[in-house]
């Protein structure tokens, strides 16, 4: 491993990474490894010890779990990435995931803890059968494996190629192995212990950043809030948008499209998703199981000023022109033919077919590709000393940037350079601007961001382990041992994780990253959270609902996402515009609906189809809903004496509070 840790490559332009700071990620890697299998690993462990913990977690442990699983280097690029292109508006998937903790503490704990269930299917199976319970751990293991483990490794590996400088296929292949090694060996108390660790890593490492970010704003001529706020862009700063934009068209974050899909998405992910829930079934008692939620409701305050507003002050250090954000890869190749027409660029043929385009010091090697002229490889024929040693770069060399963005606006190509930029390097640029190289703090910072993505690797791993042991292989086979349900959990969590990296390499077939973790679960969360949400409040709810509308929710959820891929539409339409968006999402080609709106459509079909059907169904018997369905939707909050300021409900109400003063600030 540590072999593989040396081919890190350069951070910077021509700065190689310093070897304190490979050592201090080496350390991080072998440390959070021995320390998960230290913690976790029983050589005859229980399967109650090994999925669940020995249901001996706290509330801190809980909250602190639930948020490390939830927080990935995903969110460490793609929230500085959108605080730079559209401002905090897209910190209410952090602010909303709050609401959607105090339902997980309030309605869904009680029921999950009480039925001492060991996963959510399980639960399903009490509420309405078995084939339910099937149904959805079949959802639950693919989620874990194509968003929460592989779409996160591509993510992760992205960055680390950007960042290190390490190729991607080595990334993913270093962050798996160590993280399947304390998972598999160590069950969920690895997974929980390691995660709380991450999470004060994590947290300090942005803190850091944001800190060094102030502290810099000065050198871009910012001195006072006055100035600060006539450099945003319009409504940058604002966390409450408008329903349409300039032009008439829907916004994809507009405050109904927050309202009335996030929801959709946060009870499938916060509630009834296995990855994230299993903390909760691992609560000693149910006042930890219940305030373990809503301790990471108070968690989930942090990234918005912590992730996001980073990605506001890097919009202020690149209109200052202290930082240069590179461009995306298809906008560089569009500028070539462009470039090759510039008589400032002298062009030279290559080895192997290639032309190698030179302007000043520095030069481009392009190659054909579908008979098209792309880029090849980037290269800097100066380094600090002005030799002429070719180095490689890890964006396009400054010249030819500017020399594209004016070549792409001339040729009317792009309205404006905001949509030539590549937003996901704002993150890795801004470290390298503000941190020097050579100190262990780049080291520091780069393992914090392995913390958030392992974290979430390992919470996946153990879910999917739990899930094929005791959803699949005991339900069919009751007979299986507590040993054997050990060793079955280990061995799929490997096979697993190959799963999971094969189809983390095709994380680029899809628009953005943002895009796939949001649309992918658009498939079967509008029907999950139609099934749960009507499950646990609506005793007339039956069996044969749920299995409807998972059926044809699901297969609903498939045509939407297929219909609205952009291949297919191009493949539909005769002429589609540049940066076509699909279908179902572009304003001018499609039908201009966001997905953020379309989750809430494919909602209320499936809410149409649970109710329908329950009422032309025969009525559950009461005796076996009992103990998994509450007596009406307001129990959670009457029930029983208010014991404190520890009572889940005090601690809602001050969470709930801190919420709306956050919003009518930002807003």
């Amino acid at each position: 491993m540590i072999n593989s840790l040396l081919m890190l490559g350069e951070i910077s332009n021509s700065n190689k990474i310093a070897g304190i700071d490979i050592a201090v990620i080496a350390a991080y890697l072998i440390g959070i490894m021995l320390i998960g299998i230290w913690v976790g690993y029983r050589k005859n462990a229980s399967s109650q010890q090994y999925f669940l913990a020995g249901k001996s977690l706290g509330w801190f442990s809980i909250g602190a779990a639930l948020f490390a699983s939830n927080i990935s280097t995903l969110h460490l690029v793609g929230l500085a990435a959108a605080g730079n292109d559209s401002g905090m508006v897209i910190g209410n998937f952090e602010w909303m995931a709050s609401f959607c903790l105090i339902l997980l503490g309030l309605v869904f704990a009680p029921f999950y803890f009480k039925s001492k269930i060991s996963t959510l299917p399980e639960y399903l199976e009490k509420r309405y059968s078995a084939q339910a319970r099937t149904c959805l751990a079949v959802v639950a293991i693919f989620g874990a494996l194509l968003i929460h483990i592989g779409i996160s490794l591509f993510a992760g590996a992205q960055l680390f190629e950007s960042f290190l400088g390490v190729p991607i296929i080595w990334s993913i292949l270093i962050i798996s192995g160590v993280t399947v090694v304390y998972t598999v060996l160590g069950g969920l108390k690895a997974v929980v212990v390691t995660e709380t660790i991450q999470t004060f890593l994590l947290l300090g490492g942005a803190i850091l950043i944001v800190v060094l970010g102030i502290q810099f704003l000065p050198e871009c001529g910012i001195e006072n809030y006055e100035q600060f706020k006539a450099k945003l862009k319009p409504d940058q700063m604002n966390m409450v948008q408008s329903i349409r934009d300039n032009n008439g068209h829907l916004r994809g974050f507009s405050w109904l499209a927050v309202l009335l899909g996030y929801p959709i998405l946060g009870i499938w992910y916060w509630c009834s998703d296995q990855t994230i829930v299993q903390r909760v079934l691992g609560a000693k008692d149910l006042r930890a199981a219940q305030n373990g939620p809503l301790f990471a409701g108070f968690l989930k305050i942090l990234p918005v000023f912590l992730m996001v507003f980073p990605g506001v002050i890097g919009y202020m250090m690149f209109s200052s022109n202290q930082i240069n954000i590179p461009l995306k890869a298809e906008v560089r190749d569009k500028a070539i033919p462009f470039l090759m027409t510039n008589d400032a660029i002298q062009i030279a043929d290559a080895d192997d077919g290639k032309k190698l385009m030179k302007l000043g010091t520095e030069e481009v090697l392009i190659k054909k590709d579908d008979d098209k002229w792309v880029v090849a490889d980037i290269t800097d024929l100066a380094d600090n000393n002005g030799s002429s040693e070719r180095v490689k770069m890890t964006h396009f060399p400054e010249k030819f940037r500017k020399a594209s963005v004016a070549a792409l606006l001339d040729n009317q190509k792009y309205e404006n350079e905001d949509n030539m930029l590549d937003y996901n390097k704002t993150l890795p640029v801004m470290i390298k601007k503000l941190i020097p190289s050579g100190y262990g703090i780049v080291g520091l910072l780069a393992a914090g961001m392995l913390a958030a993505l392992m974290s979430t690797i390992a919470a996946a791993l153990n879910s999917c382990s739990t899930l094929i042991s005791v959803d699949i292989v005991k339900r069919f086979n009751p007979d299986t041992s507590d040993a054997k349900q050990v060793l079955i959990g280990r061995i799929s969590a490997g096979v697993v994780m190959v799963l999971a990296i094969l189809w983390s390499t095709q994380g680029d077939q899809f628009g953005t990253i943002f895009e796939a973790i949001n649309k992918i679960p658009m498939i079967f969360a509008p029907a999950v959270t139609t099934v749960f949400l009507m499950g646990i409040f609506w005793r007339r709810g039956t069996n044969k609902a749920a299995l409807a509308t998972f059926a044809i929710g699901c297969a609903m959820g498939v045509v939407y996402f297929v219909m609205d891929m952009q291949s297919v539409g191009m493949a539909i339409l005769d002429a589609p515009k540049e940066g076509f968006a699909g279908l179902v999402t572009d304003p001018v080609q499609g039908l201009g609906i966001p997905f953020m709106l379309a989750g809430p459509i494919l909602f209320a079909v499936c809410m149409v189809i649970y109710i329908a059907v329950s009422l032309s169904t025969e009525k559950p018997d009461p005796k076996t809903i009992e103990d998994v369905c509450w007596d009406h939707p307001l129990a959670a909050i009457t029930q029983g004496k208010v014991t404190g300021i520890g009572d889940p409900r005090v601690i809602t109400g001050i969470l709930l509070a801190i919420m709306v003063v956050l919003y009518l600030w930002l807003s």
